[in-house]
């Protein structure tokens, strides 16, 4: 073997055992608490700061859930309340 193959052959040896380290760190994790670490797993990271006008979102949400016509009469007759009798 010569020295690239050797320090390859190395190089992956190095990195199963920190893997295999990592899985077994987790593992134990895992079995001590698994709802905990679900949830540590699932959870989203927050990082970071928004870098946006508050208008910028407002606007189309306004423009897209409103209604410049409602009160507006559409012509429909209202219904008048049931009347229901229980024997």
């Amino acid at each position: 073997m010569n020295l690239v193959e050797q320090l390859a052959s190395l190089r992956k040896a190095k990195n199963n055992a920190i893997h295999r380290k990592e899985r077994s760190e987790k593992q134990e994790h895992f079995t001590d608490n698994p709802f905990l670490f679900t949830k540590k797993l699932i959870e989203d990271k927050i990082s970071g700061r928004l870098d946006f006008p508050r208008e910028e979102v407002e606007d189309p949400t306004r423009n897209v859930h409103s209604d410049k016509n409602r009160k507006q009469d559409m012509g429909v007759q209202s219904i008048q309340a049931w009347s229901l009798t229980f024997r």
